[in-house]
This record gives structure tokens, C-alpha cells and sequence, in this order.
């Protein structure tokens, strides 16, 4: 993943991304989560672009990926649990505190209302069944 990034291919640091994660969860032995993270990963598959540009970049991700890894080789579980906890919310936490007007321009530049829609989804209270 540190080559991909640093030779700035996105499409293999993605990849390469996958298989990083899906290691953590085959490892966890939970049939139920090994289920979930294959639909989620498929879902996600077409958001991968805008949770880069969220998450700051492959280097970040690089540096949370890194301290997930030492966490899980020290057998430190709840560090690890809450490494990637925060990992997998950072995308979320930069669009709720981003100001509205800034999330309208990046959606402008980008031809997309997709960052307006995502913070509009936000605000909405939970569908009650």
C-alpha cells in the first residue's frame, strides 16, 4: 500500500486497501462480520474517490492503517477496536463539521451534490420503521 501511495496509484492503494481490511476481518473469525464487510466493501466500491478526498489523502490513511497494525500485533484488542473505529468514521467527522457553503463548493467543483446530499442525510433523524 506504501508503494501504491507513494507512486500515487490510487487504483491499487485501493486495492491494496481492501485486502487490508478484509485480513483484520477474516482474522476476527466472525462469520456475521465477515458477511457484512463483503456488502459494505461492494457499496463502497463507488465512494472510494470522495472518502479519499475526505479522509486527507492516502498518506493518512496510511498513518491510521499503521497504528491499527501496531495495535492488533501488540494484542492490544480495545486499542485496535477503537483505531478502527475512528478510521472508518473520519469521512463522517469531516462532513458534519465542514461548513455547509464549503460543502456546496467542493460539490460545485466536483459536479457532484453528492457531499451536500451525504451532510443533508446526516441531519435527518433515523427512519422509524
Amino acid at each position: 500500500m506504501t508503494d501504491y501511495a507513494r507512486l500515487g496509484d490510487v487504483d491499487r492503494f485501493f486495492q491494496a486497501n481492501a485486502a487490508f481490511h478484509a485480513l483484520i476481518v477474516d482474522a476476527s473469525g466472525n462469520e456475521r462480520l465477515r458477511a457484512f464487510y463483503r456488502q459494505l466493501a461492494n457499496q463502497m466500491r463507488r465512494y472510494r474517490m470522495r472518502s479519499l478526498g475526505l479522509r486527507g489523502g492516502m498518506e493518512r490513511s496510511l498513518a491510521e492503517h499503521a497504528a491499527i497494525l501496531d495495535a492488533i500485533e501488540r494484542k492490544d484488542a480495545a486499542a485496535a477496536a477503537q483505531l478502527m473505529a475512528e478510521h472508518i468514521q473520519v469521512p463522517q467527522r469531516i462532513l458534519q463539521a465542514a461548513p455547509e457553503d464549503e460543502l456546496v463548493q467542493v460539490a460545485v467543483r466536483r459536479g457532484s451534490s453528492g457531499p451536500v446530499r451525504a451532510r443533508a442525510a446526516l441531519r435527518r433523524p433515523p427512519r422509524r420503521p
